[in-house]
């Protein structure tokens, strides 16, 4: 984070001596936060780059068919994943949220918060930005350090809701963060997750950077049973008293070593599951009604490019790699070629029955 400031004027850094310890105790978890997430993050702004996908996006462009998203102006999606409903009025110690129908989980308490569409009150305290991961989706962490140099040394660690049937995915993009063209280059990793009977399993798409990644930690969150072991690649990893899993134990998953590495997490409420982190398994095709609705808005031009699609569920909106024009070729074991026009007319040809679509894109092609 950048902070720009002027000769002449009031100091903002966040060490200033102008601020007190309540605020400085405030920005530093703020900072934190926004570091532990950098991961995340740099996904977006990669897929953001090469696709011109949204990194900050309003609700409605997950939930379309939630009409009483369209006016909502003060929360805001960043991916699919994380809502987040900020402080916008002065002195104010809590906020009203409106959370679409499904389950959320407080980031900052692990509060679980399922809801059919509601308003709620929650708690905003100076240190306390609201922020929510939606069921079914898998964050990539990283423990903050000093400088972002440093940081990118430490382990990466999965954050993860599970839905309502087990099941939870997501991606992660990582390069040098020095090379401006990396993307074009082809150096960088793009790996993905995904949680489905009790297992993590993992695969990637490009593995173009390092092989040198260590994933320490997973917790995960909304699990339906209490669970006091794991294993990894059939190894016993050890679960602690927090309920955290850690692995003493060196493995391989998408050539990065699991092993413990020791470092402090900075995390709160989170639970275990009996895992086996496995190999790259392949992966089916899912077309969501959120990528109908990126079709049918991206209006008189084309683009063919190859992609692989991560699937777990078929969850409205639900979307997990980088995302899409007017026409798009698939061509890695399967092919899935869609045109659409400026008067919404979408065409499927579907030429591997292995494909799954979900029922809203089936309820409107014609």
């Amino acid at each position: 984070m950048r902070n720009h400031n002027t000769e002449g004027t009031p100091d903002q850094d966040p060490a200033a001596d102008m601020f007190s310890d309540v605020e400085k105790k405030a920005m530093l978890s703020a900072l934190r936060l926004r570091y532990t997430l950098l991961p995340h993050l740099y996904t977006l702004l990669a897929s953001a780059h090469v696709n011109g996908t949204t990194v900050a996006r309003p609700l409605w462009f997950e939930y379309p068919m939630d009409q009483s998203l369209y006016g909502n102006d003060k929360q805001l999606m960043w991916g699919d994943s994380i809502m987040v409903a900020p402080v916008l009025d002065k002195g104010a110690t809590s906020v009203t949220a409106y959370f679409p129908a499904d389950t959320w989980v407080d980031y900052a308490t692990g509060d679980i918060i399922t809801s059919s569409g509601q308003t709620m009150t929650v708690n905003a305290a100076l240190d306390k930005i609201p922020v929510y991961v939606r069921a079914g989706g898998i964050i990539p962490l990283q423990s903050p350090d000093v400088t972002t140099t440093k940081s990118r040394l430490l382990p990466f660690a999965l954050y993860a809701v599970l839905d309502k049937t087990g099941q939870a995915c997501g991606s992660l993009y990582w390069d040098d963060g020095e090379t401006l063209d990396a993307a074009e280059k082809g150096y960088y990793n793009l790996l993905y997750f995904t949680i489905k009977d009790n297992k993590l399993t993992s695969s990637y798409d490009k593995m173009g950077y390092s092989t040198n990644m260590k994933l320490d930690t997973v917790f995960l969150n909304n699990v339906n049973q209490t669970i006091s072991a794991a294993t990894v690649n059939g190894a016993t990893a050890v679960v602690t008293k927090t309920n955290s899993v850690r692995s003493h134990c060196i493995a391989k998953l998408l050539h990065a070593d699991i092993q413990h590495g020791g470092h402090e997490q900075s995390f709160d409420h989170y639970l275990d599951i009996n895992l086996g982190l496995q190999l790259p398994q392949p992966r089916r095709y899912l077309v969501t009604n959120h990528l109908i609705y990126i079709w049918i808005k991206s209006a008189l031009f084309i683009l063919t490019f190859y992609r692989n699609c991560l699937a777990c569920d078929d969850r409205e909106c639900k979307k997990h790699d980088f995302m899409l024009p007017n026409l798009f070729k698939i061509n890695y074991a399967m092919k899935l070629e869609i045109s659409i026009n400026f008067i919404d007319l979408i065409i499927l040809y579907l030429t591997d029955s292995n494909i799954k679509v979900s029922n809203f894109a089936k309820s409107h092609m014609y």
